[in-house]
């Protein structure tokens, strides 16, 4: 039987992306995960810690933390939800609004990177066999968790 060994490519494309977000987050003082809870609220402004969370599938506690850096840093502000007086919604401030465009100009050069082996007429597929993957993966872990 013949190992692939796609975890071990996977988890590589994963820590290059984190050390090329270091990189590029540097003048701007933010980290990986910072950066990555911003984009989340570009999508979804006013999301709950709980969502954002799970959109990245870390732990509530770390998400915590990072909300925490986010407030003292003056990117995001936390405002108790109107619907569930118990949770709290996070909304950007305008200091991560004027980051969208640079966010955005990050993650296109990351593109160009990943895509830059990947031929033209073969991009699509791609971008649908790694959301199908994930997906996949995502949900099998769930149920795994949800076993034990």
């Amino acid at each position: 039987m013949t190992h692939y060994q796609y975890g071990r490519y996977i988890s590589g494309v994963y820590r290059s992306f984190q050390k090329f977000l270091k990189i590029r987050l540097m003048d701007v003082d933010l980290r990986p995960l910072e950066f990555r809870v911003l984009l989340i609220l570009v999508h979804r402004d006013g999301a709950s810690q709980e969502e954002i969370a799970e959109g990245l599938t870390i732990d509530k506690s770390v998400i915590a933390r990072v909300v925490k850096s986010l407030i003292e840093n003056d990117y995001i502000v936390r405002k108790v939800n109107e619907e569930d007086r118990r949770a709290y919604c996070l909304f950007r401030t305008s200091k991560a609004i004027a980051f969208d465009e640079i966010m955005m100009a990050i993650l296109e050069e990351w593109e160009e990177i990943i895509l830059e082996k990947v031929p033209e007429e073969e991009r699509d597929r791609f971008s649908e066999l790694m959301k199908d993957v994930f997906a996949h993966t995502k949900l099998t872990v769930k149920k795994i968790q949800q076993e034990d």
